[in-house]
């Protein structure tokens, strides 16, 4: 479903403003093809003294405390939402470390005390599946062929990382419109992992049932990609409506390195023409 773009959705205000941020400094126009010349050279009549340009960085100097002021009053919310995935991510990583773990080979995942009937796939590069020990052992062996599985696809696909980098960039836009994106890519992940593991054991109902048994025992979904994860009827509904075939398995962010590249390309081809209007912003403010 188009759910999966939503995180790189999330990071088209940092790439517009990373595209605007070079173009306004950009220091050249193009005087014909493939042919650069400065347009701020000293000896170009009518240069204003309010000028945005790397080669002469001390015109700048006026715009400094208020682009510092918006640094910061932007900024903040930056810091403190990194800082609240970092903790999540060194809580899962204590989790890891200090609780006795007991290899299921046959799976593939690691048992032990969560506290909760639930697993989840932590780390970002290297990932391990954790799965709550009293859960775990009132589970039919099908029904942890679908749990293994499920976790298996989050791991194929890199959704820890995906789901932490579209934390960090829901704090550039407000939260009225990055929530629903991050919550839909949410529900499309765990949709995706619900349908691999539908395949692997061939009973859609199974998967189906097992996601009602456990909303029956839980009222709170996990905010993070893992088998109580996301919206339960949608998760059903989507399981009953799907066609029976696996997923295409592969990483949300997949398309963030051409993105980056067009961004860059653009910033290139475009500068000298968002200089230009970004100076011509400026100056009806002097």
């Amino acid at each position: 479903t188009l759910a999966r773009f939503n995180v790189l959705a999330l990071g088209v205000p940092l790439l517009v403003g990373l595209t605007l941020a070079a173009g306004a400094v950009w220091p050249a126009h193009v005087a014909g093809l493939l042919r650069l010349s400065c347009h701020c050279d000293p000896a170009v009549a009518g240069l204003p003294s309010l000028h945005l340009c790397l080669a002469h960085p001390a015109s700048a100097l006026p715009l400094l405390p208020p682009a510092a002021f918006l640094l910061v009053w932007f900024g903040w919310t930056t810091v403190k939402q990194g800082r609240a995935v970092a903790v999540r991510l060194l809580a899962a990583r204590r989790l890891r470390l200090n609780t006795a773990w007991e290899a299921d080979t046959r799976h593939g995942v690691l048992v032990g005390d969560l506290g909760a009937s639930n697993a989840f796939t932590a780390g970002l590069l290297r990932t391990t599946v954790l799965v709550d020990r009293a859960w775990w052992r009132s589970l039919s062996r099908s029904e942890r062929r679908v749990v293994a599985v499920h976790e298996e696809t989050h791991a194929r696909c890199g959704d820890p990382m995906t789901h932490a980098v579209g934390r960090l960039l829901a704090c550039l836009a407000p939260d009225q419109l990055t929530a629903p994106l991050l919550a839909g890519w949410l529900n499309s992940a765990e949709q995706r992992a619900d349908r691999a593991a539908a395949a692997a054991v061939g009973d859609p109902l199974a998967v189906a049932q097992l996601l009602t048994n456990q909303a029956r025992q839980t009222s709170a979904p996990s905010l993070v990609p893992a088998f109580n994860g996301g919206t339960t009827e949608a998760r059903v509904l989507a399981l009953l409506s799907s066609p029976g075939t696996p997923p295409r398995l592969g990483s949300d962010l997949a398309l963030a390195l051409p993105l980056a590249a067009a961004a860059i390309i653009g910033a290139a081809l475009a500068g000298a023409h968002i200089h230009s209007a970004v100076e011509r912003l400026l100056h009806l403010f002097q």
